[in-house]
């Protein structure tokens, strides 16, 4: 019997904890960092990862109450285009996240 493959995203998470940059984990795993961005993402929407760690409080807000006003479960685009180019989709993606741990406490 093969033994189960490790979690791709925990391995990813690991790294994390190790101190390592998104960067860095994408370089090591063979990855992009926009897959890794979305592996430490789900950490962050399971509350494991503070989401300060990516987004600076101000943006953070300010993402927030933008998605209030855009409805749909896929904000990603259009809340990159109504914030603009000071705003990464990384920020965006990472703040989305938080929003979903928010919502199961």
């Amino acid at each position: 019997m093969k033994a189960a493959k490790p979690d791709t995203k925990e391995l990813s998470f690991a790294l994390y904890k190790e101190g390592k940059t998104i960067f860095e984990i994408a370089e090591a795993r063979g990855f992009a960092i926009t897959t890794i961005e979305g592996h430490l993402a789900h950490y962050v929407s399971l509350g494991m990862i503070p989401v300060s760690q990516f987004v600076a409080k101000e943006k953070f807000d300010v993402i927030i109450e933008v998605s209030k006003k855009i409805a749909g479960e896929n904000k990603l685009t259009p809340l990159k285009l109504e914030l603009g180019d000071d705003y990464s989709y990384s920020e965006i993606r990472f703040t989305l996240a938080t929003q979903k741990h928010l919502k199961k406490e």
